[in-house]
């Protein structure tokens, strides 16, 4: 709920150094095969900034270590971790080209694979936990 909007401002408010630092982490995603953590952290915090929205900055700010959270797991589970890049790519783009309607769509669509991600991570935890069988519950009372 809160990137789409603030990537929908981004594209109406994003200064150019906003956008040096968006496209900055962009291209450090693209190339990193260490640190593409903290570079997906960077995009998503310059896309809140360039929102010149106060809640979204602070909101940002407080979340920042559930983000790299976050993306360490959805990184690590990605089918295609280039279409993800593609996708980041189009949202820069459309931000950088003054398109509000595009950048929230396009954030949502980048949001929405990594809710994919998340809940193949999940299930493959269940999964692999019913594979070693039930776990022993302590009667200890």
């Amino acid at each position: 709920m809160v990137e789409p909007a603030a990537a929908a401002f981004a594209a109406e408010r994003a200064t150019g150094q906003d956008l040096g630092r968006i496209v900055e982490s962009y291209d450090a995603m693209c190339r990193a095969s260490v640190g593409i953590i903290e570079a997906d952290e960077a995009f998503h915090l310059g896309v809140l900034r360039a929102s010149h929205n106060p809640l979204f900055i602070t909101f940002g700010a407080m979340i920042g270590s559930v983000l790299r959270n976050a993306f360490r797991l959805t990184t690590s589970a990605s089918a295609n971790y280039a279409a993800t890049l593609d996708m980041h790519g189009a949202v820069l783009e459309a931000i950088r080209m003054r398109r509000p309607e595009d950048a929230r769509v396009l954030m949502t669509g980048l949001l929405n694979i990594a809710t994919h991600d998340l809940a193949l991570i999940i299930a493959n935890g269940r999964a692999a936990r019913g594979k070693a069988g039930p776990t022993a519950v302590s009667t200890d009372d």
